[in-house]
Formats: structure tokens, C-alpha cells, sequence
């Protein structure tokens, strides 16, 4: 009987050394290379928390983690990427352009598409052939003083193709005529960004979606006066600025794994621990007694 508890003992002991309902495996991983944060280890994250707070002006001290990579992340994909427009820090403003891009988007793609190969070949001059000769189907025309525009405009001083040549210049004329009919709603929502049918979507795209998720990250805590400000003043290109927010992004990553399964993970082992102490003292409480 003595020996059956001795070995009883000795798998408790065993089982103590890993927490209570942890596969081994996940421990062996996360206790070591994931201690628990002590406050000198916490400071240097608190400390670009607060100043990426004081630029926002918002309190950033209880956000949660996931929200605070979020607005660090967002922070630095606007300073390096082009600078917005000011008038987007406004989620109102942000969403019209939004959808004022999603509506004309394809449009000023396939102009900007089409004019990158239209002065590649020609030069400007290529616009002072009348519209309506270019669309014109006639085959003699081009041999009325046309053909020697085109080739002055040519960038070979030769004259191209005309098939293709004017295949190409039909489909710019039209997507200029599209794109100058929506004009002054892409100047109103799009300001520098709008260059008519050179307007490049991309870059107009990437820097609103940078606005847009911040405005999201920083959520109800959204000062739009504040961020218009630094917008303006092109505040996110600043090592003030984003020196910080990378901060936040490295000490957060050195906490990656969730401290709160680590703190309760080491709390069941402990408690293991303590039962087989106990136990084990009774046993020798017990020893000691004559019988």
C-alpha cells in the first residue's frame, strides 16, 4: 500500500511540473520564450503610446493592443505613402471620394492607361488635330494635311501606323471627353490628386485608404480638426511622428503571444505544485506518527 502511494506521489510530482490542462507541447513554446512583462520592460511601448496619443489628441492608454497596432500601422503607411488630401481627415469627405473614385475609377485607370501610350509616341501637339477628324472613318482624309500633323507630333518625326495610330487616338479622345465631363467632381473630392485624364487612381486610392483606416483605428477618440492639421502640415513624414508608431509596432510584437494564457497557465501549475506539496507533507506527517 505504501508503495502504490509513493508512486501515486511521484506522478503527481510528474504532472506538477506541466500547468493542468496545457498540452505540453504549447507550454515547452510559450513559457520560456514568452516571460511575462514587468514594468522597465512595458515602459518604452507606454512611452510611444503616449506620444502617439498627443498627436492624435486622443487617449490611447487603455486601447487595446490589436487596436493599437492598428492605428501604428496606419500612421506609418500614410507617411510613406503619398500625401493625402487634408480634406479627407473629415470621415464625410474620406467617404465621397471614396465613392467617387469607386464610380469613376475604371474610367480615369483606362485614360491614364491610354495616354501613358499616347506620350510615349506623340508629344501634345497630337491634341491639335481636330476631334472630329479623328474620328472620321474615310480613308482619303488622312491625305489632306492630317497625316503631316500626326507625324509632326510623333515623337520620331515619322509618321506611325495610321490604323493604329488613330485606333489609339479615337479611344483617348473619348475617355478625355468622359473624364472632362466629370471634372469639377474630381476636382471637389479628389483636389491635387485630380490631373484629368492623367489622373493616376492608384495613388489616389492608396493614400484615402491610409486616411480612412486610421480614421477607423482611432475610432470614436477621431479629432478630424486635428488630423487636418497634420495633414497639412505633412506631420506624418516626421521622425516625431513615426519613430514612435514603429515603437509601438516592435514592442508589440515582443508581446505577441497572449500574456493573459501565460499568466494562467503558470497560475494552474502553481496550484499543482502546491497539491503535491501538501500532499506530500501529510505523507510525512503521517510517517512520523507511531503506531
Amino acid at each position: 500500500m505504501i508503495g502504490n502511494a509513493e508512486e501515486w506521489f511521484m506522478t503527481l510530482q510528474a504532472r506538477a511540473s506541466q500547468p493542468v490542462g496545457v498540452p505540453e507541447p504549447r507550454l515547452a513554446k510559450v513559457i520560456p520564450l514568452r516571460p511575462l512583462p514587468d514594468e522597465k520592460s512595458m515602459q518604452p511601448l507606454r512611452d510611444a503610446t503616449e506620444l502617439l496619443g498627443e498627436v492624435l489628441r486622443a487617449s490611447l492608454d487603455e486601447v487595446p493592443p490589436a487596436q493599437l497596432r492598428r492605428i501604428a500601422a496606419a500612421i506609418i503607411a500614410i507617411g510613406s505613402g503619398p500625401t493625402p488630401e487634408p480634406a479627407w481627415a473629415d470621415p464625410r469627405a474620406a467617404a465621397l471620394a471614396e465613392a467617387v473614385l469607386e464610380i469613376h475609377g475604371p474610367l480615369l485607370a483606362e485614360s491614364r492607361r491610354l495616354h501613358d501610350r499616347v506620350y510615349a509616341a506623340f508629344t501634345d501637339v497630337i491634341w491639335d488635330v481636330p476631334a472630329h477628324k479623328l474620328r472620321c472613318r474615310r480613308a482619303s482624309w488622312p491625305l489632306v494635311g492630317v497625316r503631316r500633323k500626326i507625324a509632326a507630333a510623333s515623337r520620331t518625326r515619322r509618321a506611325p501606323k495610321m490604323k493604329d495610330a488613330l485606333r489609339l487616338l479615337r479611344e483617348a479622345a473619348r475617355c478625355r471627353a468622359e473624364v472632362a465631363g466629370a471634372q469639377s467632381l474630381l476636382i471637389r473630392h479628389l483636389g491635387a490628386f485630380d490631373r484629368g485624364p492623367m489622373t493616376d487612381v492608384a495613388r489616389a486610392g492608396a493614400a484615402l485608404a491610409a486616411v480612412i483606416e486610421l480614421q477607423k483605428a482611432v475610432g470614436d477618440q477621431l479629432d478630424p480638426r486635428r488630423l487636418e492639421g497634420l495633414l497639412l502640415a505633412d506631420a506624418f513624414t516626421a521622425p516625431e511622428v513615426t519613430e514612435p508608431a514603429l515603437v509601438v509596432q516592435i514592442e508589440l510584437d515582443r508581446f505577441d503571444e497572449p500574456v493573459c494564457e501565460v499568466a494562467a497557465a503558470r497560475r494552474r501549475a502553481a496550484t499543482a505544485q502546491g497539491l503535491v506539496d501538501h500532499l506530500l507533507a501529510r505523507q510525512n506527517t503521517t510517517a512520523a506518527v507511531p503506531s
